[in-house]
């Protein structure tokens, strides 16, 4: 009795050898360059840097004054306090001063039951509504 593996049976398989290109061979070097620069970087500003980078938001587009102000009213659609638009905005305290006072006498926010808290009028819903719609469009 002949006793025959299954690889023995099946037919070979040709290797194909091709040449490495000089474009796929820069290639190779250029990422292995970027991977040890990559880990320099890492390793003289510390993993905690990098971990930093890497769940830090891409930076922002500067924003139109009209931007600002419907972003603004959007936030203090219920009553927000200055430091809380502040933040949220992403305002200067300078800056949202200007603004805070511009949106009061348009009147498009009034001032909150208290001197503290800011809250967007009707007249802003509206603003805000327009706004929409116009964005929209273009």
């Amino acid at each position: 009795m002949e006793c025959r593996f299954l690889h023995q049976d099946a037919p070979e398989k040709e290797v194909s050898k091709r040449r490495t290109t000089s474009v796929e061979i820069w290639l190779r070097f250029f990422i292995l360059f970027l991977i040890k620069m990559f880990l320099y970087w890492a390793s003289q500003r510390g993993w905690a840097s990098l971990v930093m980078l890497m769940m830090s938001k891409p930076k922002r587009v500067m924003r139109s004054n009209i931007e600002i102000t419907v972003e603004i009213l959007r936030f203090c659609e219920v009553p927000q306090g200055k430091t809380r638009i502040m933040y949220n905005t992403n305002l200067s305290w300078a800056m949202l001063q200007k603004y805070l006072s511009q949106l009061q006498s348009r009147g498009f926010l009034e001032v909150h039951h208290s001197q503290i808290k800011y809250a967007t009028t009707p007249k802003g819903f509206e603003f805000i509504e327009k706004w929409s719609e116009l964005t929209e469009f273009l």
